[in-house]
């Protein structure tokens, strides 16, 4: 579903919902294999693509470049590698675990958040 009703819509916490699909595109090419069904999310997302869609702001191509996405994943796979963060499972030492559990500490005592956040990154970076 999106988060706007224009698929070039971004705001200054968000990239546009088009750029984000186009990187999950890319990641998932990364990934070996997942290439056959990546490659049918492509064509059902250039099929989209088809579909009018409201004209994309002026700014669109300059904050959404496929660099830039490049460079961030690039940043985050050597953070993992450097840190030897575990992307997936149930590991306390997985990103899907820590998201897991930093959602339910901002939901189940959002007073507390922070310091959570900062007891954390200590554990994670020291």
């Amino acid at each position: 579903m999106l988060r706007v009703p224009s698929i070039f819509d971004y705001s200054e916490t968000h990239p546009a919902d088009a750029a984000r699909m186009e990187h999950i595109l890319r990641v998932l090419y990364t990934i070996s294999e997942h290439n056959n069904s990546t490659a049918r999310y492509t064509q059902q997302w250039a099929a989209y693509g088809l579909f009018p869609h409201p004209t994309k702001s002026e700014l669109y191509d300059v904050l959404h470049t496929p660099l830039l996405f490049t460079a961030v994943l690039e940043d985050v796979n050597a953070a993992i590698t450097q840190y030897g963060i575990r992307v997936s499972g149930t590991n306390d030492h997985s990103v899907a675990q820590l998201l897991n559990t930093a959602w339910h500490q901002v939901t189940s005592a959002p007073e507390d958040y922070q310091a959570w956040v900062q007891q954390m990154l200590t554990r994670l970076f020291s």
